[in-house]
């Protein structure tokens, strides 16, 4: 059964797009261009999770380490009280049932963060290349950013939770 937020998700998907090529009769280059950004980060969403699906990241690395520094960050910004109301796409993946496959979860949905933080920023940098579009350089920088920072909130999930479930698995090695 799909989560309310991937059947919302997937018919956005489908919505935008359409209001994008509708919103070119109606000659308003400003709310065209917007609908076309908001749609880029859409499908640029999806375009990381296919991306994600095939990275298998096995936290070795030493940028998977939870630092000291961002649990206090987590501590300020009140993570725990407000982590349970972020959207998920595939609940399913995250299920308490083994927490080796939960971890391995939680880690490949940060990189698919990581990646839709890192291409949000793809169309400002393209607006300042393309000379017709520097003069809406404003539009794709604000939208590139909201978007960035609804995918760091994520990652600052993933990270949290998942050193928790780290956590639980050194106390208790015969879970690994």
């Amino acid at each position: 059964m799909k989560s309310k937020v991937s059947k919302i998700f997937n018919f956005s998907l489908f919505i935008i797009p359409l209001l994008s090529f509708i919103s070119l009769f109606i000659h308003q280059p400003a709310l065209t261009i917007t609908l076309f950004t908001i749609s880029y980060h859409f499908f640029e969403r999806m375009i990381s999770g296919v991306i994600s699906s095939y990275i298998k990241v096995k936290g070795i690395s030493p940028y998977f380490k939870v630092r000291e520094w961002e649990l206090k960050l987590y501590r300020v910004i009140r993570i725990k009280e407000w982590k349970d109301y972020a959207p998920t796409y595939k609940p399913e993946t995250f299920i308490v049932k083994d927490l080796n496959k939960l971890r391995e979860s939680m880690l490949g949905s940060e990189t698919c963060h990581i990646l839709c933080f890192l291409f949000s920023y793809i169309p400002p940098i393209i607006s300042l290349t393309v000379p017709y579009l520097k003069s809406t350089f404003i539009i794709f920088f604000i939208t590139s950013f909201l978007s960035s920072i609804f995918d760091l909130l994520l990652i600052f999930i993933q990270r949290y939770n998942r050193n928790r479930v780290e956590n639980i698995l050194r106390k208790m090695p015969h879970l690994k």
